[in-house]
């Protein structure tokens, strides 16, 4: 293979990109702007306790993500959740009330009203969507009522996408729902189908991971296999056209000339990048949308927090009116994230729910953090360990039109024969997504080399 290849970003997509491109031979180097590897994955660890910047974990979802660990030799650093790591929360009427696990646990429940609950046997028997495109919201509160929107859906999609239901295309957003809706007819029908199907079984081992050192032993680990094809510190500032391949300008007058690219960067930073090359196309990445995040991370006395913390956390409805999204109880998860006799809680805010927040003082976002989870969990007395980190352009925003936009940005650069998109603006934002996406393009690449 003589054919060149640059990745642009090194973060989670870019990394799996480049990495899967070296196993398959390929003549590959990674640009990123900063020295360190793993964009938004940072891990920070301080008087005992070990906290994410960004991402705090993800899914063992797909075969991609799985064996990405175990080829990097991160088997024995890899360790999934606790048994709490099942036992979620959801804020209602100023308590938390626990997320049913199974049947007896639905009927039980206060989390719903009885009404609630007969809403979702009457789903099997709603009709197909005949109006077109449809958002999250709408499509949830005619399959399966408003008050499952409420207080199941509207938290979840907090926690994941902090975004707002009413805006999120639901097929960008959850293709899987579409999916079961097109093929079975009903939500229920089609879960039940899909769970007893057989080409569904897989060994591998289901459940969130993260890494005894933190997240950031994932993007170290890849960068390191990369040697000398990571290049940190290494600014794209534009791209050009030149002959069949592409010229890549770096900060400080270098270029450099490859035969195809791949651009991870955000989508925002990408429309800068490619403005020359494509106008139509540098609108279209300019125009999505993100939504903003405060992490909090506390850290307290067990004895002074009343909750017993015995899940993966809590998420806040809207309907709540908290400036809370939500709290991951990090030392309940895995262990080594606080000191002794200690806890630690990672909490976030913000979001389309409440881009204000983003405006307040350090401060004022802890005083509002702290008011609001004192409510739910009981705290006494100030946090003994306190950081704070705003992400102004956190997480991508697959609102209404993003399918659309998304067609029209592949028809815009179809000309452009070798220069390829990849990130979590395209189609899913967790980690497990970024690395399954990018190790996809990536053999996709290698085959036609």
């Amino acid at each position: 293979m003589s054919k060149k290849v640059a990745v642009i970003g090194g973060g989670i997509s870019g990394l799996s990109a480049a990495y899967r491109l070296m196993k398959d031979g390929v003549d590959v180097v990674l640009f990123e702007k900063n020295e360190r590897a793993g964009g938004a994955i940072r891990t920070g660890k301080e008087g005992g306790y070990l906290f994410e910047y960004g991402p705090n974990s993800t899914m063992n979802s797909n075969d991609e993500i799985d064996s990405l660990c175990k080829e990097l030799g991160l088997e024995d650093e890899r360790i999934f959740g606790s048994e709490y790591s099942k036992k979620r929360y959801v804020g209602r009427g100023g308590r938390l009330v626990a997320l049913p696990i199974g049947p007896i646990d639905f009927l039980r429940t206060g989390l719903w009203s009885i009404w609630g609950k007969l809403r979702l046997f009457k789903e099997p028997f709603v009709g197909l969507n005949k109006g077109g495109n449809e958002s999250v919201a709408d499509f949830v509160s005619r399959r399966i009522g408003r008050e499952m929107l409420d207080y199941a859906l509207d938290p979840f999609v907090s926690g994941v996408y902090a975004g707002d239901p009413s805006r999120l295309e639901l097929k960008s957003t959850f293709p899987k729902m579409a999916d079961l809706e097109r093929e079975h007819g009903s939500l229920i029908i089609g879960a039940l189908k899909k769970a007893f199907s057989k080409k569904n079984k897989s060994d591998r081992k289901k459940g969130i991971f993260s890494f005894k050192g933190g997240m950031s032993a994932l993007s170290e680990a890849i960068a390191t296999s990369l040697g000398d094809r990571f290049k940190g510190g290494s600014d794209v500032k534009k791209i050009s056209k030149e002959g069949e391949g592409y010229l890549i300008e770096l900060a400080g007058s270098d270029t450099v000339d490859v035969d195809e690219v791949i651009i991870t960067s955000p989508s925002y930073v990408i429309a800068d990048m490619i403005r020359d090359l494509s106008s139509s196309a540098s609108e279209l990445l300019a125009a999505i949308e993100y939504a903003p995040i405060a992490i909090v991370y506390l850290g307290f006395k067990r004895e002074d927090v009343s909750h017993p913390l015995d899940g993966f956390g809590c998420l806040i409805a809207g309907k709540e009116k908290k400036k809370l999204l939500g709290s991951l109880w990090s030392s309940s998860l895995f262990p080594g994230r606080a000191p002794e006799g200690m806890v630690s809680l990672t909490c976030f805010t913000g979001g389309a729910r409440n881009r204000d927040m983003m405006d307040r003082s350090d401060d004022e976002i802890l005083a509002d953090v702290v008011n609001d989870l004192n409510g739910y969990v009981g705290i006494k007395g100030k946090p003994s360990f306190v950081r704070l980190f705003r992400h102004n352009m956190a997480i991508p925003q697959y609102n209404m039109g993003h399918g659309k936009r998304l067609e029209k940005l592949e028809a815009a650069l179809e000309e452009f024969k070798g220069l390829h998109l990849l990130g979590n603006y395209l189609k899913g934002v967790s980690v497990a997504d970024c690395v399954k996406n990018g190790a996809e393009l990536a053999s996709k690449i290698s085959k036609n080399i």
